[in-house]
């Protein structure tokens, strides 16, 4: 086994539209030395056939008979994974050939480092959007890790296993902002940062939006009253969430997430090898006639 062998692991729970192409991005990446890990985490609709009928090679899955949660489906995974190094993947997002083989590069050359990602592309709607940017400066990451922001693309890391090691994985109390309240853990005692380098297409879906909104807000503020030793959550803070959360909802539909200008000829080849991988799950068969 390789000092740079990586597990890439995975949580998927009722993915069936889209753990196909993410589980395909990465058994097609560039890099020799890896495995995919995915849970199955009680997954109630096709999403178990379509892991079994993938190619096995590289690729272990855990199917678990009740459903754990997306926190403590990720530590169950990296429990299983073989490897050092630990790459987070989501099952609705889609990495680009070279995100492994890139970020190993980049993490191995630095000793100092723990973990490192890479910026994101969002699609929507068979379009390639802008999704903001990961910081690329280290303090400026710690900085903002430890004030409550996420400065990091969670899906794109690669990380040293010690660094759950020594925080003892994700909170499995935590449902929303859990990659928030790990890496704001985590930061007090490594570094981190992210590559300039699009590694990731990254799906967004608007009838989820105002949801996540909210419950991501929601849960970020109560992490960050947390890290300033503050009383948890206060009604002002939960003003504040309801205006900011509401301001955002009503800008996405009036709006929407601006088209990415000029993608590169690698991130069009990406977003339509993701829609070919859609298209083969776009219609599901139901749930009656589902193999078992």
């Amino acid at each position: 086994m390789g000092t740079s062998a990586v597990s890439v692991v995975m949580a998927a729970r009722n993915s069936e539209r889209t753990v196909r192409a993410a589980a395909c991005s990465i058994l097609a990446q560039d890099y020799g030395d890896f495995e995919l890990v995915i849970v199955d985490d009680a997954s109630s609709d096709a999403t178990s056939s379509i892991l079994a009928g993938l190619p096995p090679d590289r690729l272990r899955v855990v199917r678990t008979d009740t459903r754990l949660g997306r926190s403590a489906a990720r530590n169950l995974a990296i429990r299983t994974a073989k490897h050092s190094l630990i790459a987070i993947m989501d099952a609705d997002d889609f990495a680009l050939p070279t995100r492994l083989a890139r970020s190993v590069q980049l993490l191995e050359s630095d000793a100092q480092l723990a973990g490192i990602g890479g910026q994101a592309a969002a699609m929507s709607g068979g379009r390639l959007r802008i999704f903001g940017s990961a910081a690329t400066d280290r303090e400026v990451v710690k900085r903002a890790l430890l004030a409550g922001r996420m400065p990091l693309v969670h899906p794109s890391m690669l990380v040293r296993r010690e660094v759950f090691d020594a925080c003892g994985g994700y909170d499995e109390a935590v449902m929303w902002s859990e990659d928030l309240e790990l890496f704001s853990r985590a930061a007090k005692r490594f570094e981190f940062v992210s590559s300039p380098d699009v590694w990731l297409l990254y799906r967004i879906r608007g009838h989820e939006r105002w949801a996540q909104l909210w419950n991501t807000e929601h849960a970020r503020r109560q992490i960050a009253n947390q890290l300033a030793s503050r009383r948890l959550f206060s009604s002002t803070d939960a003003i504040a969430t309801l205006a900011w959360s509401t301001r955002g909802w009503f800008g996405q539909r009036r709006h929407g997430p601006a088209e990415l200008p000029n993608p590169t000829p690698e991130l069009r080849a990406a977003l339509n090898e993701c829609l070919a991988y859609d298209a083969m799950d776009a219609n599901p068969a139901p749930a009656a006639t589902r193999a078992t």
